[in-house]
């Protein structure tokens, strides 16, 4: 299933596909032209889907506090929402702030994304 920023935040609303899914790679690759971030899950205790494949483009900020040690994080909480012209993710949010937070981390604001379930 491929989807668009639209229409993976409305099936993300309903499905909160990212719970428990684990990080296996995140490529980040900033040009002048083509600003984007590529990241793979594991989508893990769950019958329905196995993988999870986000494109971010149109990239407007980027705050990232990944090592290799923690890139395989497991995520148990995330945030992501719409605000206002651009799109929220954090990967590991400030779970008593439902907004946007300081203490958010690995934060991605963006206008367009292409998300591939299977």
């Amino acid at each position: 299933m491929s989807l668009n920023e639209k229409q993976f935040y409305e099936f993300d609303l309903l499905n909160k596909i990212l719970s428990n899914a684990t990080i296996v790679t995140m490529t980040i690759h900033f040009s002048s032209i083509d600003r984007y971030v590529n990241i793979e899950f594991s989508i893990n205790f769950r019958k329905d889907y196995s993988y999870l494949r986000v494109l971010v483009k149109d990239l407007i900020t980027v705050s990232i506090n990944q090592n290799l040690d923690s890139i395989n994080q497991q995520l148990h909480a995330y945030k992501f929402f719409f605000d206002g012209d651009c799109y929220y993710l954090s990967l590991d949010p400030d779970e008593m702030n439902s907004l946007i937070s300081e203490d958010d981390q690995d934060v991605f604001i963006f206008r367009k994304l292409e998300a591939i379930i299977i």
